[in-house]
Parts: C-alpha cells; structure tokens; sequence
C-alpha cells in the first residue's frame, strides 16, 4: 500500500495513521477511509456513493453518516495556507482534495486556462428579465467554449451558483479552475448595461472589470467585447484572427432571439412540461429566424427528448426534431456545439445510413475544440449508439470526468461509462458506474434501462425489478414496446436485442 504526502500530512496507509510534520494525528479508521479515498482520486471529485463505498464497504448507512465523518476530518486537518478547507463539497456530487496547494502563473501552465462564468445578476426592474441576464451568461460560455486552449467550465456548474453571491475563491478552489468571471445585467426598454469582473482564482485579484452601455440591438457586440478582453487576458496566445473565425452565427431577429432565451431554461429545467414549453418559444423562434445555428439545435434536441422519453404529448410528430437536425448540420459547420447536438439527434432518430456521415460532423466538433463538455459527452453518445468504437467511446466520456469533475452533468459520463462496459459485457463494472451516476442526485432513464440490464446479467434479479420500479416511478410511461421504438431506429438498432429482454424478463410492462 502506497503513502500519500499533502501539505505538511502523510497518511501512511500501510500502517492506517495520519501524520502531520511527522506526528501522528488520532482520526478513526473511516475517516482515514474517507481520506485516502480522496487521494486516491488525485484532486478529481469523488461521489458520495463511492466514498461511503470506501468506509462503509458492504453496509448500508445514511448519507447523514459520510457528513458527521467529512465534519471530522475537516477538523482534523485544518484550514491550508490560503484559509480554505483541505476537503472541498462539490454541489450534488461528492467530494474533492485538491492536491496543489499553489497554482503556476497562467503564462507557464501546462494544461489549457480553465474559467467558469457564474450566472450574471438581474439588475432589471422587472424580475422576469432574470432569463435574459442567464442569456447573456450562457452565451458566453458558449463563446469561450469554443476555443480549444480554454476549458470553460459547463453550464450545469457555473448555474448551481444562481442566486448565491459565493467568494470568487472559494469558487475556484471548488470548481478548480484558474478565473472566475461574474457580472450584471440591466435591461431596459430598447438599451442594455452589461457589467463584468475578471477575477484570479488562487488570489481572489480583480483583474478586470468594465461596464457596457449599448442600444439593445448591440447586444451581441457586447457579447464579443467581452469574449475578447477575456480571452486576451486569460490566454494571450490566442490571435485576433482566431476570435474572429470563431464567433458563433448571430441571429439575424431580435425578437427571435429573446424568444430563444426565454425557452432555454424550460429546456435545461427539470419540469415534466419543459419540453413543451421549450419547443412552443422555440418554433416562435424559428419562424423569425430559421437559420440561427443554436436555436436551430437545441429546438430539434428539445423534440428529440420529448418523443425518445415519451413525453406528452405523445402524438407529437417525430419528424421534426430529425428536419430540423438536419438542417442544422447544413447551416452549422462552424458551430461545435450545434454540429455535436445536430449529429447526436440524427444518430437517434435518422435511418442507419447517416451514422459514418453523423461521427465525422462530430469528430470535426471534438477538432475544434476537445475541451468542451457537451462535446465530449455527446461524441461518447455518438460512439456508443453508432457502434463505431466502444473504446473511443469510454475516452470521451472519461475526458469529461477529467476537465470538470464537480460539474452536474458529469451524470452522463458516469451513465455513459457504465453503458459502454455493460455493452462489452463487463456488468459488475457497469452496475458500479451506473450506480455512481444515479448517486449524484440525477436519475435518466437511460441509466435505469442499461442499469436492470446489467443486473439481469449478473442473474440478481430481484435488484434488477427493483430498479425496474423506480424506473417506473420515474417514467411511468415507459414500457417494452415504447424503448423498442427508440431502439429500432438510427444507431442504436444494433442494440435492440441486448437491451430489451433483460428489461422484459425484469419485469418491465410490455406495452
């Protein structure tokens, strides 16, 4: 058994102590459990389902039990040099240690400059304008996100945030990323103020701040103002030309645009009508603007979701979501995000023919910028419903899991990761990635479907209806003849058989 040195610590874990400059501290074996877990993890977050793994192995305990530990043990070791804990929460997921106790200097950093962009405050009059100050946040992640030397932190991350006012470090020590950008929107009558703050994450220095004030109709030059001080200032390598070649295709309407804003966090939010919603702004949308490249995608996504989950209304036309993704491919060459999401749905919903066609948009996306996490998930999507290499696939989704740990939708990677060894027939492994997924607080349907699978393949069936169960409660819906719809088509038909009578022999209704 190896030993692991941290600051001034050593746990020494052949002999099961903790040293601090070379005197022994007194904590209990979980707690050391708990801590050499999180070495082991080498700064990555750890799910709490895996750390009480660690310290409870083959006993069911309360979640409440891992916090009473965690409390310990922060006790235990005190506060680091900068003030913070040893042992950071990472929202809805588990637990991190960072091992580093300084950063390099961002000239001399060897792995690309990470920032998260926290929601911007709604400083409106009107508390409805809330979508517009995410609008603005969102767009510039996106635009950040589209440079291949920056790793932008996901969505899901940076909006856990909202309505919080954390410390910018503690943010960066939670996150683990170099620079926290924040800032505020008004939004009043036909102009905007956009104001922002570049902040260092070890130091906590503003680096930057600045105010925009502009006609509403400049708004997306403010946007590209924005993305150009930041990217000068985080990672001055990058060119002039290259931010030019890298912007987004703007929407041509206003009014399209704020109707597209309006739908986005329908879509992103949990409600069981969100879809409907989403898809109602944005087909307004897109009668005012059919060739905005990101409303075009994430309106096909948001019908693809609604009939591969089988959400009312059930009569929808599935057509749609395919017409408009592949639209999208044609208007999207130099749109990563759109190119990945646009592939990804005609992968699901189009016909066999187009999956060589749908891999090489994507493998163009993950080109032109490996650092993206919707990328990198949907391309491990790709791979795996394609069939075009189940290794590729695990790598995908494992870069994720590397870029950004702590991020909410690390979920489908973890999800993903346990698919792909359930399909190369590894259903002990599945089973415990499956189950680390459903840990961080976030249940898909996929997950429950490889999940029962998995568990009729290692013959404890009992488990395998109980998770047929929840998936029910879940998605009440759901039936055997329901997932062979969605299996019988695009890339995943050649896993129809793999996947459907183990549901069926778990005791999934036929339909």
């Amino acid at each position: 058994m190896r030993d692991y040195a941290f600051g001034p610590f050593v746990l020494d874990a052949s002999r099961g102590i903790l040293l601090r400059d070379g005197a022994p501290i007194s904590i209990g074996q979980r707690a050391l459990a708990l801590l050499q877990a999180l070495l082991e993890a080498d700064g990555s977050a750890v799910p709490k389902a895996a750390l009480m793994d660690a310290a409870w192995p083959g006993i069911v305990v309360e979640e409440v039990n891992l916090s009473v530990q965690i409390t310990a043990l922060r006790k235990a070791l005190g506060a680091r040099d900068d003030g913070q804990d040893w042992i950071v929460t990472v929202p809805r997921v588990g637990y991190r240690l960072p091992l580093a106790t300084a950063r390099a200097a961002p000239a001399s950093r060897s792995g690309p400059a990470r920032i998260v962009v926290l929601p911007f405050a709604n400083l409106s009059d009107r508390p409805g304008k809330d979508y517009f100050a995410d609008g603005i946040a969102e767009d510039i992640i996106t635009a950040l996100s589209r440079f291949r030397t920056i790793a932008v932190v996901s969505r899901g991350a940076s909006f856990s945030y909202k309505g919080r006012a954390p410390e910018p470090r503690q943010v960066a020590a939670e996150l683990g990323v170099d620079y926290v950008l924040s800032g505020s929107v008004r939004h009043a009558a036909d102009r905007v103020r956009v104001g922002v703050e570049l902040i260092d994450g070890q130091s906590g220095r503003n680096l930057w701040a600045e105010r925009f004030d502009a006609p509403l109709v400049d708004v997306f030059d403010v946007q590209d103002r924005i993305t150009e001080r930041v990217i000068g200032l985080v990672e001055p390598r990058v060119r002039k030309a290259e931010i030019e070649h890298a912007r987004g295709k703007r929407p041509e309407s206003l009014d399209a645009y704020d109707l597209y804003l309006q739908a986005l966090p329908h879509f992103w939010g949990v409600a069981p009508d969100g879809f409907a919603t989403a898809i109602a702004l944005m087909e307004r949308a897109l009668a005012l603007d059919p060739e905005f490249p990101m409303l075009v995608a994430f309106a096909a996504w948001a019908h693809e979701k609604r009939d591969t989950l089988g959400l009312p209304p059930l009569h929808a036309d599935p057509r749609r979501g395919l017409s408009l993704a592949r639209h999208g491919i044609r208007i999207s060459a130099d749109d990563p995000q759109a190119l990945v999401i646009c592939s990804t749905i005609i992968m699901i919903m189009g016909e066999r023919s187009e999956t060589a066609a749908c891999l090489d948009a994507a493998a163009r996306a993950y080109a032109a910028n490996p650092n993206n996490l919707l990328v990198c998930n949907l391309l491990g999507n790709l791979f795996t419903g394609c069939g075009g290499n189940l290794d590729a696939a695990l790598a995908a989704y494992e870069r994720v899991l590397a870029l950004s740990p702590g991020a909410p939708e690390v979920y489908e990677a973890l999800s993903g990761i346990g698919t792909v060894h359930y399909y190369l027939g590894n259903y002990s492994e599945a089973v415990v990635w499956l189950r680390r997924s459903l840990s961080t607080g976030t249940e898909w349907q996929p997950t429950y479907w490889h999940l029962v699978a998995a568990l009729v393949g290692l013959g404890r069936m009992e488990e395998a209806r109980q998770a047929v169960a929840q998936l029910l409660l879940l998605a009440p819906h759901s039936t055997v003849a329901q997932l062979r719809t969605i299996t019988s088509r695009g890339g995943f038909s050649r896993y129809e058989a793999h996947l459907l009578e183990p549901l069926r022999r778990a005791g999934l209704p036929a339909g």
